[in-house]
């Protein structure tokens, strides 16, 4: 997470533990489900999902003042898992901590 000056203020890791294809996302991506955990891997056009039950699908934000940040979200940041174009594993998020509790 980094705040307004490009800082990072937060660092997590997010731990997967099976990845297969749970929800399309894009109409024109394959209809039919391909990955599973048994032959692990995401489609173009589908998507996975980690509920908050699962440990490590959070990133700890004590201490951080209220204001503008960006989450920054990489998948497969060193390469293991194989693909075809890693240009597209980076993404971003504005998010804007804001407790009324603590005006800072």
């Amino acid at each position: 997470m980094r705040d307004a000056n490009g800082k990072n203020r937060r660092h997590g890791l997010k731990v997967g533990f099976c990845v297969l294809d749970v929800f399309r996302f894009d109409p024109s991506a394959p209809v039919n489900a391909l990955y599973s955990c048994v032959n692990q891997g995401i489609q173009k056009g589908w998507g996975d999902l980690y509920d908050s039950t699962l440990d490590g699908q959070w990133i700890d934000i004590t201490g951080c003042r209220n204001g503008n940040y960006t989450m920054e979200l990489e998948a497969n940041p060193q390469g293991i898992i194989l693909g075809v174009d890693y240009s597209n594993n980076l993404t971003t998020v504005p998010i804007r901590l804001a407790n009324p509790a603590r005006r800072r």
